[in-house]
């Protein structure tokens, strides 16, 4: 799995695309600061669940809480510009 997904953030809609199986999810905003977005998932496994993003190495990298579907573990992403 690591280095063979890729999600992509864009006006309320989140798409995850892992080696060709993509899939979509609604999503909004509820709390924004300089290095941390909260946004409140419509995906089937965390519906109205609260997710905390950080944005960390000056916005090159973020980690996602993943609450109680992780343990409360954070998992890294990196960002890839295209």
């Amino acid at each position: 799995m690591f280095g063979h997904m890729a999600v992509t953030y864009s006006n309320g809609t989140a798409t995850s695309d892992y080696r060709g199986e993509v899939g979509t999810f609604r999503y909004r905003v509820l709390e924004r600061g300089s290095n941390f977005v909260v946004i409140r998932s419509e995906a089937p496994l965390e519906k109205d669940r609260d997710i905390r993003i950080r944005f960390v190495d000056g916005d090159s990298a973020y980690w996602i809480d993943t609450g109680p579907l992780g343990n409360g573990l954070e998992e890294r992403f990196d960002r890839v510009k295209k």
